[in-house]
Order: C-alpha cells, then sequence, then structure tokens
C-alpha cells in the first residue's frame, strides 16, 4: 500500500517548484523528491513543457497502488503550470 505521508508531499512539491523555478536558479529538489516517492510506488512522474506555454507533470499510480473505485483518473494526478 502507498506511504500516504509521501503520497500528500508530492503534489506541494510539484506546485512549490512551480512557484520557486528561476531561469537563474534552475530546477529545485521538489521534482526529485517527488520523483523518487513515485518511483518508491511503482508509479511514475512525467514532465512535458513548451516555452512560454507552460508546462504540465502528470504522476501516475499503478492500480494496485490506489485506494477506492474509479477509472483512469482514480490513479492519476495532474497539474498544469
Amino acid at each position: 500500500m502507498a506511504d500516504e505521508r509521501r503520497i500528500n508531499q508530492m503534489l506541494p512539491n510539484i506546485v512549490s517548484n512551480a512557484v520557486k523555478f528561476s531561469p537563474e536558479a534552475g530546477a529545485r529538489l521538489g521534482l526529485p523528491i517527488t520523483k523518487s516517492f513515485a518511483d518508491l510506488h511503482g508509479g511514475s512522474l512525467n514532465i512535458a513543457s513548451i516555452l512560454g506555454a507552460g508546462t504540465v507533470v502528470t504522476i501516475v499510480f499503478p492500480p494496485e497502488r490506489v485506494i477506492g473505485a474509479g477509472g483512469p483518473a482514480a490513479n492519476s494526478a495532474e497539474i498544469a503550470a
């Protein structure tokens, strides 16, 4: 089963990284930590970015790691920044 504390840290890490990101400083630790947490749960972290248009970060978990019923939306979280 998933580690609830780590799952609850993933989305704030991504949002925090988006808010703090600056070209001079580069990416913060939020994304590498979030990717590690996703990996530990058998999931994946995907990032798609278009300069000047924005970034979409998607975290996907395998069905066996998701509590509750539902379709594809039940096992993924997506934030557009």
